[in-house]
């Protein structure tokens, strides 16, 4: 037996949620991530989308939620101070 609950849609107040499956893009760690046909719920009025929460919390344990250095000899070198009397990064 399917369930065959609908859900006002919490945009438009209108139309309801019907189940689709859509493409979900996602930027982790400066990567984009595209994951196509992922179950999703679109409004029939607005079309307003939402991805499925099981979905969503299962590609979080995957990747992470947590923001982390992947390779940590590549982290950008935070700037130095340059006093007066140094001659570095200068050809003399």
């Amino acid at each position: 037996m399917t369930d065959k609950t609908t859900y006002l849609c919490p945009q438009c107040q209108i139309g309801h949620l019907q189940t689709s499956r859509m493409t979900y893009v996602r930027v982790v760690d400066g990567m984009v991530m595209s994951m196509p046909d992922t179950p999703a719920h679109t409004c029939d009025v607005c079309g307003y989308h939402e991805f499925d929460r099981s979905t969503v919390a299962h590609v979080d344990a995957l990747v992470g939620n947590n923001r982390r250095v992947v390779n940590p000899s590549r982290v950008a070198a935070k700037a130095q101070p340059i006093d007066g009397k140094s001659t570095q990064g200068l050809k003399g």
